[in-house]
């Protein structure tokens, strides 16, 4: 059999090997906002980093972005990098938080977590550096930066925790005259009787709510709004109410024998108030969030023979920090991850425990709703913890602020109540950071601002910022500097140093002369387009002739 074979002219098409096509990549100059982390994630390095015309002021970097109290943390390491006074650099943080000796300590820093620096070696150091600067503000007793002048309406703050101390702080700065109400003996909340003082000091606590203080704002501790002043007496006497009173009722473990358990906020408070007082035998803490690991740690910290954390969440899905966590597994804690608790009783001087398995936390709705199967497991402890939540007490609030069934007062955008010249926030109301120390000092300085719009009908003017020049630092985005830990001065200056100041710089294709080049073609991978959060960069396809 014959095979005919015909000759075929390839005519005009390219050789093997040899696309027909180009690309390049398109960077929309308005939604850039200079992060650079386009040019780290090129394998191939044709984006580069130049100077950006104007406008550098007006970027806000990741850190930024994710900060829960709103810190332009870029700025702050601009002016430690060029020899600016720690007394400065302090003012300008204590311009968004008064409190950076304690946030430095306690914050879950979500700033580094998205710190575009991760994409070249390791985040900047910014918490220790917040840290550092908050300590030297104590040591050097530095002042808060206060207004120019005074103001005649006096505001009452209900609750003296970080978002009611922060609210006074930013009142009294613009010259009102501000009074705390507090119920404890000693105002800081959370800050002073919840948070433990390994991780926080008293004398660090004490020191920044004394600045506070300094800065002329009045504490009346002792005195417990709805008990020994009512909430209409407040809106009589003064011009207006900020209610930022927290969440101080314990959420119910919701099962026989539960008496015999005592709550995480209880159980933290007795150590704050007792120093030198020790725990025996072995503890089984209940809940997964940072309280029940706080309890759980401070309790080892203070003599348990064995510490217990029993979780419904599985190990992986823990509220809790990963820090805190991978902590508490340093320190010899046990982790029993998926179980619930059945009931509690009391059995030969110590408390057993029936546990049973948690298989799903949430209904078809995605509303937290545990189902359980039954189990044999069993422990025993001489002390239970529970810390299972806390709920807002709103008894003393009245049908006016909380309808019935409501489980926070409820506001509109610019956080007043339903009545007339009475805010709220922080942890009492629903919003987006509560539960964190961070989130209320920026919920309080948020309701400052808008209380004093609420009686002057003006807002309160920002203190303008100074452009970062655009060689501020992202020239070396290709070097590697290792990250350093706990902050001594040369160890801020080097974390300064270390920080890209993204925002100053814009980024920019090299351009399609280049495209043919090994190692300096596209290699149309996409990383790019997939790492750019303000969707500025795309690609444009054509014909290669």
């Amino acid at each position: 059999m014959q095979h005919l074979i015909e000759k075929t002219t390839l005519g005009n098409l390219p050789p093997i090997g040899k696309r027909n096509y180009g690309l390049e990549v398109v960077i929309d100059p308005e939604k850039c906002t200079g992060c650079g982390v386009c040019s780290m994630e090129c394998p191939s390095r044709i984006i580069d980093m130049v100077p950006a015309a104007s406008g550098c002021e007006a970027r806000t970097s990741a850190c930024t972005d994710h900060c829960l109290s709103g810190n332009d943390m870029k700025y702050a390491l601009y002016q430690m990098k060029n020899g600016t006074s720690a007394k400065s650099v302090f003012e300008l943080i204590a311009q968004i938080n008064p409190f950076p000796a304690i946030t430095g300590r306690i914050c879950s820093h979500p700033c580094e977590e998205n710190c575009n620096r991760k994409h070249l070696d390791q985040a900047i150091n910014l918490h220790d550096f917040e840290r550092y600067i908050g300590d030297l503000a104590i040591e050097g007793h530095f002042s808060l930066p206060m207004g120019e002048k005074d103001r005649p309406e006096k505001i009452a703050v209900v609750g003296g925790g970080p978002s009611g101390l922060s609210c006074a702080y930013f009142l009294r700065k613009q010259g009102y005259m501000v009074t705390v109400f507090e119920a404890s003996e000693k105002a800081g909340g959370v800050l002073r009787y919840g948070i433990p003082s390994y991780r926080v000091p008293a004398s660090v606590v004490e020191s920044e709510i004394q600045r506070i203080t300094a800065a002329g704002v009045e504490l009346k501790t002792g005195v417990d709004v709805g008990t020994d002043v009512s909430l209409e007496q407040l809106s009589r006497e003064y011009n207006a109410v900020y209610i930022a009173g927290g969440r101080r009722k314990v959420a119910s473990l919701g099962v026989s024998g539960e008496e015999l358990a005592i709550s995480a906020l209880q159980f933290l408070k007795s150590l704050h108030d007792n120093s030198s007082s020790r725990i025996e035998g072995n503890v089984v803490v209940v809940g997964g969030g940072n309280v029940a690991l706080d309890a759980a740690r401070w309790a080892k910290k203070r003599g348990a023979s064995t510490v217990t954390i029993v979780s419904l969440e599985k190990y992986y899905e823990m509220p809790a920090s990963n820090d805190e966590i991978n902590a508490a597994r340093e320190e010899g804690l046990l982790f029993l991850d998926g179980r619930g608790v059945e009931h509690l009783e009391q059995q030969d001087g110590q408390i057993q425990i029936s546990l049973r398995i948690c298989v799903s936390l949430r209904d078809e709705n995605g509303r937290f709703s545990p189902s359980y199967e039954s189990c044999d497991e069993k422990l025993t402890a001489n002390l239970v913890i529970a810390a299972v939540g806390q709920a807002t007490d709103l008894d003393w609030a009245g049908k006016e602020l909380v309808h019935e069934g409501e489980r926070f007062v409820f506001t509109d955008k610019k956080g007043m109540t339903r009545r007339s010249g009475v805010f709220a926030g922080g942890d009492i109301t629903a919003f987006a950071n509560a539960g964190t120390v961070a989130g209320n000092i920026a919920d309080g300085r948020k309701a400052a601002e808008h209380i004093h719009e609420y009686l002057t009908g003006e807002e309160i003017q920002k203190q303008a910022k100074s452009p970062l020049p655009a060689d501020s630092g992202f020239a070396e985005y290709h070097d590697t500097k290792k990250r350093r830990e706990k902050i001594t001065q040369e160890d801020a200056l080097w974390e300064a140093k270390r920080c890209l100041h993204c925002g100053t710089q814009k980024a920019s294709y090299r351009g399609k002369a280049d495209l043919l080049y090994f190692n300096r073609a596209c290699q149309n991978c996409h990383n790019c387009v997939s790492v750019c959060e303000s969707k500025a960069v795309s690609f444009r396809y054509f014909k290669n002739l």
